[in-house]
């Protein structure tokens, strides 16, 4: 083989040549979340690490897992998840997901979660992008001046970009003419207890809506494979009944309220609004959005989710 055609079979060479253009994707309804990998049974996992302290005596060849009912099997499944067992267990499931035509700048969000993670990414260093599709705001495309606006910078940086790599400058210097509204692929391989985590503070209204996208697909692909695990998994602000990120009467609303309410939850317990600070009288991601772009996975704050439900689902797993 050539070193271009080894290049080629392994899978690791550049996109090259790519001519001005733009697909352009109306927010997040293109982003695409895939897992690659999950535990062959992750209940079994957790409980057996769950009831380690108990039994005996060690040489007594009794085996946890199969020492119990599937009912004993799925109710301390149902205390791990619930936090009535020590935490430790919710470390154990470990997922890794691919994650399609995420917007640019939603991915430096994603970073920032650093324990029980490793990331890898698609890099604008390494191919030509300047035919690389674009996420728009739906407050810009649904506004016609604004998305012509919109649409004719995005083509204007682009030829920018592919003047210069025709004049031979690398795509690592070029690419600072590329807007941050570029698409982005990335995979992340993540624990559940991380995972928990982040999809309780990213599935929140208040946050970037291809984020809050982004967390409620990945909550639904965990779903059609892990019912019992994704049950718990729901914006913080559901657990408080109240607006997370106002009302609290702190300094730091006045950091973190650019946007309204989003109308999920109050601003306080006794149904008084907080006093508004909000840079922008809108919410940041409207359910409206993720009604198109997560049919099926959305649900609003008042819903409880069925365990029996959930358990039969799974119930492969416990028997």
């Amino acid at each position: 083989m050539t070193y271009e055609e080894r290049r080629a079979y392994l899978g690791i060479e550049p996109h090259r040549g790519a001519r001005p253009a733009t697909r352009f994707h109306r927010g997040g309804e293109c982003i695409e979340v895939e897992m690659i990998s999950g535990p062959e049974n992750p209940y079994r996992d957790m409980v057996v690490h769950s009831l380690q302290t108990w039994g005996g005596p060690s040489d007594s060849k009794i085996r946890t897992w199969e020492s119990l009912s599937p009912g004993a099997r799925m109710a301390m499944a149902k205390n791990i998840l619930t936090g009535n067992a020590l935490p430790l267990a919710l470390e154990l499931p470990d997922f890794y997901f691919e994650i399609r035509n995420m917007v640019r700048y939603g991915y430096d969000q994603v970073v920032r979660t650093r324990l029980g993670v490793t990331y890898s990414s698609e890099g604008t260093r390494d191919n030509d992008v300047a035919d690389i599709g674009v996420m728009v705001s739906p407050r810009i495309w649904d506004n016609p001046g604004a998305r012509m606006d919109f649409e004719d910078s995005v083509a204007e940086s682009k030829e920018g970009y592919a003047a210069l790599v025709r004049d031979g400058i690398p795509w690592s210097d070029a690419r600072a003419l590329i807007p941050q509204g570029i698409l982005h692929r990335f995979a992340w391989d993540v624990n559940y207890m991380t995972l928990k985590n982040f999809l309780g503070k990213r599935m929140m209204l208040c946050m970037d809506y291809p984020i809050v996208t982004m967390a409620w697909k990945m909550r639904k692909v965990l779903e059609e494979r892990y019912a019992v695990l994704a049950l718990p998994l729901r914006p913080n602000c559901d657990y408080a009944k109240v607006c997370t990120m106002r009302g609290a009467d702190r300094d730091a609303e006045l950091t973190s309220n650019l946007f309204a309410n989003c109308g999920r939850w109050p601003d306080r317990r006794d149904g008084t609004s907080a006093p508004n600070v909000s840079e922008f009288q809108v919410s940041s991601t409207e359910k409206e959005w993720l009604e198109q772009w997560v049919p099926g996975g959305f649900f609003e704050g008042t819903v409880e989710h069925d365990w029996a439900e959930a358990f039969e689902k799974d119930k492969r797993f416990f028997e």
